[in-house]
């Protein structure tokens, strides 16, 4: 039930510039798309694995990823106004690529 509630809120309010859904059920982050005024997410401890939406964010300065499973950071080139980037506890190996 609290899922379907943070799905209907994010559809609704396209003007949300800051979001927590850090340790919620979430695994699907394509509501999100339509956020254009987005700046700040923390996404941290969700089971999402596609994190490929992110980089339609185009207005994202901060994005914080802790304890996800996030193995492609190929998004983040879209990013151009990202200034803050905390990753940690991730499935990333490699960031060369």
């Amino acid at each position: 039930m609290k899922i379907a509630i943070i799905i209907i809120m994010i559809c609704y309010y396209r003007d949300i510039q800051e979001l927590n859904i850090s340790k919620t059920s979430i695994n699907d982050l394509s509501p999100l798309t339509g956020l254009n005024k987005l700046q700040k997410i923390d996404i941290s401890a969700i089971p999402a694995t596609d994190f490929s939406v992110l980089g339609k964010l185009l207005q994202l300065e901060e994005l914080k990823a802790v304890d996800v499973n996030l193995t492609d950071l190929s998004f983040l080139a879209k990013l151009s106004k990202l200034k803050t980037l905390k990753l940690q506890s991730t499935g990333l190996n490699n960031i060369t690529s």
